[in-house]
């Protein structure tokens, strides 16, 4: 499948991916964050102009509390966690991200569930851009986006 993205949120994925590595990245992910770009994995349940409608959607999180096009929840026992994994280990446990453009060293994989079976990973790749995937999508989000 054709690997599509914003060519501004390419251009910064690949500029910082070069340097960057889990130790030097701040794991808070609290704050406003935006879908600047998406890559499709190698099986994907969408198509390209639905992965296209979540362009510009926001996530925001906060203590307690997270909106997003993937999910929210209102202060309802939000439960989030993460760890340091190697790319290398990532890439070779699924097949849906060797073509992503993580950087060699380590990610961070955040969980965030909530309720019985609601639930949303983060690859944070650097400490203002993740990918969430979605149906087989993986959308690249920056944080900060001013409104």
């Amino acid at each position: 499948m054709k690997i599509l993205s914003v060519i501004a949120g390419a251009v910064f994925l690949l500029s910082v991916s070069v340097f960057c590595h889990a130790d030097e990245i701040n794991p808070k992910i609290d704050g406003r964050w935006a879908v600047i770009g998406f890559e499709f994995a190698r099986i994907s349940g969408m198509d390209e102009k639905e992965a296209k409608s979540f362009l510009g959607q926001e996530l925001e999180k906060d203590k307690g509390f997270l909106v997003s096009p993937f999910g929210s929840c209102n202060f309802c026992s939000l439960n989030v966690t993460y760890q340091k994994v190697k790319t290398d280990d990532l890439l070779n446990e699924d097949f849906n991200f060797q073509e992503l453009k993580f950087p060699r060293g380590y990610v961070l994989v955040h969980e965030l569930s909530w309720g019985n079976s609601q639930y949303l990973t983060m690859y944070q790749v650097d400490t203002n851009l993740a990918y969430v995937p979605m149906d087989g999508v993986f959308f690249l989000m920056k944080r900060n986006v001013k409104r």
